[in-house]
Protein backbone atom coordinates (compact mmCIF):
# COMPACT_ATOMS: atom_id res chain seq x y z
CA UNK A 1 0.00 0.00 0.00
CA UNK A 2 1.20 3.58 -0.68
CA UNK A 3 -0.18 5.99 1.57
CA UNK A 4 -0.42 9.14 0.23
CA UNK A 5 0.74 12.13 2.62
CA UNK A 6 1.26 15.79 2.19
CA UNK A 7 5.33 15.34 2.25
CA UNK A 8 4.59 12.33 -0.78
CA UNK A 9 7.24 12.74 -3.58
CA UNK A 10 6.33 10.59 -6.82
CA UNK A 11 10.09 10.46 -8.10
CA UNK A 12 10.62 8.77 -4.84
CA UNK A 13 8.61 5.50 -5.89
CA UNK A 14 10.96 4.52 -9.04
CA UNK A 15 12.55 1.56 -7.42
CA UNK A 16 8.82 0.48 -6.19
CA UNK A 17 7.32 0.35 -9.41
CA UNK A 18 10.42 -1.27 -11.31
CA UNK A 19 10.62 -3.75 -8.61
CA UNK A 20 6.81 -4.49 -8.29
CA UNK A 21 7.20 -4.84 -12.54
CA UNK A 22 9.56 -6.98 -11.85
CA UNK A 23 7.75 -9.72 -9.36
CA UNK A 24 5.00 -9.33 -11.71
CA UNK A 25 2.63 -7.19 -9.73
CA UNK A 26 -0.25 -5.68 -11.51
CA UNK A 27 -2.15 -3.16 -9.18
CA UNK A 28 -0.92 -0.82 -6.32
CA UNK A 29 -3.09 0.06 -3.48
CA UNK A 30 -3.36 3.56 -2.77
CA UNK A 31 -4.63 5.97 0.45
CA UNK A 32 -5.13 8.92 0.65
CA UNK A 33 -4.23 10.60 4.26
CA UNK A 34 -3.58 13.87 2.59
CA UNK A 35 -6.25 16.87 3.67
CA UNK A 36 -5.35 18.78 0.50
CA UNK A 37 -7.37 16.86 -2.38
CA UNK A 38 -6.70 18.97 -4.97
CA UNK A 39 -2.64 18.67 -4.31
CA UNK A 40 -3.79 14.16 -3.75
CA UNK A 41 -5.67 14.53 -7.36
CA UNK A 42 -2.11 16.17 -8.97
CA UNK A 43 0.44 13.87 -7.14
CA UNK A 44 -2.15 10.82 -7.53
CA UNK A 45 -2.34 11.79 -11.16
CA UNK A 46 1.47 12.11 -11.75
CA UNK A 47 2.02 8.42 -9.58
CA UNK A 48 -0.91 6.88 -12.33
CA UNK A 49 1.62 8.40 -15.31
CA UNK A 50 4.96 6.68 -13.68
CA UNK A 51 2.95 3.38 -12.59
CA UNK A 52 1.98 3.08 -16.10
CA UNK A 53 5.34 2.90 -17.18
CA UNK A 54 5.40 -0.19 -15.69
CA UNK A 55 2.16 -2.07 -16.32
CA UNK A 56 0.95 -0.89 -12.84
CA UNK A 57 -2.55 0.23 -12.02
CA UNK A 58 -3.05 2.67 -9.36
CA UNK A 59 -6.03 1.49 -7.25
CA UNK A 60 -7.77 4.06 -5.10
CA UNK A 61 -9.01 2.82 -1.66
CA UNK A 62 -11.60 4.72 0.80
CA UNK A 63 -11.79 4.31 4.15
CA UNK A 64 -13.61 5.99 6.54
CA UNK A 65 -10.68 7.58 8.37
CA UNK A 66 -8.71 8.87 5.21
CA UNK A 67 -9.45 12.12 3.71
CA UNK A 68 -11.29 9.80 0.48
CA UNK A 69 -13.82 8.15 3.49
CA UNK A 70 -16.06 6.84 0.61
CA UNK A 71 -17.14 5.90 -3.10
CA UNK A 72 -18.36 9.69 -4.04
CA UNK A 73 -15.10 10.98 -3.26
CA UNK A 74 -12.90 8.24 -4.65
CA UNK A 75 -14.89 8.52 -7.73
CA UNK A 76 -14.75 12.63 -8.45
CA UNK A 77 -11.18 12.16 -7.81
CA UNK A 78 -10.64 9.27 -10.25
CA UNK A 79 -12.87 10.68 -12.72
CA UNK A 80 -10.72 14.35 -12.24
CA UNK A 81 -7.55 12.36 -12.78
CA UNK A 82 -8.66 11.25 -15.79
CA UNK A 83 -5.69 8.68 -16.25
CA UNK A 84 -6.45 4.76 -17.85
CA UNK A 85 -4.48 3.13 -15.28
CA UNK A 86 -6.64 4.84 -12.38
CA UNK A 87 -9.26 2.87 -10.58
CA UNK A 88 -11.35 2.62 -7.30
CA UNK A 89 -10.38 -0.13 -4.80
CA UNK A 90 -13.32 -1.47 -3.19
CA UNK A 91 -13.05 -3.34 -0.18
CA UNK A 92 -16.69 -4.99 1.37
CA UNK A 93 -15.81 -3.87 4.84
CA UNK A 94 -14.68 -0.55 4.41
CA UNK A 95 -17.67 0.06 1.45
CA UNK A 96 -19.91 -0.92 4.72
CA UNK A 97 -18.07 1.53 7.36
CA UNK A 98 -18.16 4.17 4.55
CA UNK A 99 -21.98 4.41 4.36
CA UNK A 100 -21.95 4.16 0.74
CA UNK A 101 -24.53 2.89 -1.51
CA UNK A 102 -24.52 0.21 -3.29
CA UNK A 103 -26.33 1.37 -6.64
CA UNK A 104 -23.32 3.84 -6.49
CA UNK A 105 -21.04 0.69 -7.70
CA UNK A 106 -23.22 0.44 -10.51
CA UNK A 107 -22.07 3.90 -12.02
CA UNK A 108 -18.30 3.13 -11.46
CA UNK A 109 -17.03 2.68 -15.25
CA UNK A 110 -16.34 -1.59 -15.34
CA UNK A 111 -12.65 -0.22 -16.33
CA UNK A 112 -12.11 1.65 -13.58
CA UNK A 113 -12.64 -1.47 -11.23
CA UNK A 114 -9.75 -3.51 -11.76
CA UNK A 115 -9.87 -5.68 -8.49
CA UNK A 116 -11.99 -5.87 -5.17
CA UNK A 117 -11.13 -6.38 -1.18
CA UNK A 118 -13.49 -8.95 0.37
CA UNK A 119 -13.53 -7.91 4.17
CA UNK A 120 -9.62 -7.65 5.40
CA UNK A 121 -9.94 -7.33 8.85
CA UNK A 122 -12.83 -7.67 11.22
CA UNK A 123 -16.11 -5.81 11.38
CA UNK A 124 -16.09 -4.55 15.40
CA UNK A 125 -12.49 -3.17 14.91
CA UNK A 126 -12.83 0.53 16.21
CA UNK A 127 -12.16 2.87 13.29
CA UNK A 128 -8.26 4.55 13.53
CA UNK A 129 -8.54 8.38 13.92
CA UNK A 130 -8.92 10.93 11.20
CA UNK A 131 -4.72 12.26 10.91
Amino acid sequence: MVAFRPETEIAGFSSFFETGARLGAKHILVAAYDPDLGRFADRFAGFCEAAAQHGLTADLEFMPWTFVPDLATASAIIEKVGKANAGILVDALHFDRSKSLVGDIARIPVDRLHYWQICDGPANLRRPPKK
